[in-house]
């Protein structure tokens, strides 16, 4: 399965986001913050990236924004994950990076098929 990195400020989204993950088959990486996420990215690599968008210091747009002007890691697929449903968000997040725009709450089965996606944008 895939190598994938939750990126969340909120313990238990995170932990509820790597449990579910972890129970599709996939190996997580958790990040309580966009800083500790860069931190991770120096030394490892990541099948899929999920972010949360409203984090405190930097947005998952920003932090997305980030990872795509390191060469290292900008091919890292990328989904967004918040609660704000509005087209404002789900605009600045795709023109930061996103590969994909979620809302919360989600079903296993939506966060299944969505990083299956994800993954094969990487082929």
């Amino acid at each position: 399965m895939a190598s994938v990195i939750v990126v969340d400020d909120d313990q238990y989204l995170r932990e509820v986001l790597s449990f579910m993950l972890e129970r599709l088959g996939h190996t997580v990486t958790a990040a309580g913050s966009p800083t500790e996420a860069l931190t991770v990215f120096e030394s490892q690599r990541f099948d899929a990236a999920i972010l949360d968008w409203s984090m405190p210091g930097m947005t998952g747009g920003e932090l997305c924004e980030q990872i795509r002007r390191d060469p290292a890691v900008a091919d890292t697929p990328i989904m967004i994950l918040t609660a704000y449903a509005d087209q404002q968000t789900r605009d600045h997040a795709l023109a930061a990076g996103a590969d994909q725009f979620m809302t919360k709450p989600l079903t296993l089965a939506e966060l299944s098929s969505s990083v299956e996606a994800l993954v094969n944008l990487r082929g």
